[in-house]
């Protein structure tokens, strides 16, 4: 008997190959597109607005590609179920494979140009490495939080499918708090306190932190934003399994 995660590996390795057979670059394309994406905003604020010029390399990169991760897994949720209705309605499977799978692919591409970056801040400036080590640690909070949110909008946004419209709008405004293009830590007491409960203003932060700055994270912020994100994901499972029965119902 195929157990669940065989199905969320299955799918997810189909769907990757799907998606190279598309494109005439194929696994290119996984590079190519951040690539782009990064590009765009470090012409605008770095070479447009001159803010740090090639020195804010660094700092620019290691806010967006984490962003890029978190963006591209919680921004294509809300369809999640919609997109697999013909196989919720027709095979009794359970609801948590599918946002998993989201969760998988983007996480694997995510990987690839996380190590680019990696290499590149190791071979092109003289950036400290002392506490590399503790990057698992910051990622597997941020799966935690992207798991949490993905399963938690892919939940919800059939139940209530004007959702789907907040959500890209919550993104744009959740990318500019984020501290992305911004110091957080030089902002007055008060903002920063309210800038930092965004959970990617820490995430972000951290990075920076290791990767930047070559000093450890704030382990405490991380430990109260790994505590939540299990939390979340847990009612979220929960809920989903709770109300599996009504999704083939009402979906269209």
């Amino acid at each position: 008997m195929v157990s669940p995660f065989q199905i969320i590996k299955y799918r997810s390795v189909a769907e990757l190959r799907a998606e190279i057979r598309r494109g005439y670059l194929g696994v290119l394309w996984w590079i190519i597109e951040p690539v782009l994406y990064m590009s765009v905003f470090f012409v605008l604020f770095a070479a447009g607005l001159r803010k740090g010029g090639i020195d804010a390399v660094p700092f620019f990169l290691t806010g967006l590609v984490p962003w890029k991760w978190f963006a591209t897994s919680v921004g294509k949720s809300g369809n999640i179920l919609t997109s697999n209705a013909n196989i919720l309605k027709q095979v009794k499977l359970p609801i948590y494979i599918f946002p998993s799978v989201t969760i998988f692919i983007n996480t694997f591409k995510f990987l690839i140009v996380f190590s680019i970056l990696l290499l590149f801040l190791a071979f092109s400036t003289d950036l400290s490495c002392a506490f590399w080590w503790t990057l698992p640690m910051i990622l597997l909070v941020q799966l935690l939080i992207i798991s949490a949110l993905v399963f938690w909008v892919a939940a919800v946004v059939p139940i209530i499918p004007d959702l789907q419209y907040v959500v890209p709008n919550m993104l744009m405004l959740l990318f500019f708090l984020s501290g992305i293009f911004f110091d957080i830590s030089a902002m007055n007491e008060p903002v920063r306190t309210l800038l930092m409960l965004n959970p990617m203003a820490t995430l972000v932060a951290a990075y920076r932190a290791v990767l930047v700055n070559g000093t450890s994270p704030n382990f405490l912020q991380l430990a109260i934003l790994f505590v939540v994100a299990v939390g979340l994901l847990f009612t979220a499972s929960i809920f989903l399994s709770r109300y599996s029965h009504n999704y083939p119902k009402i979906i269209r």
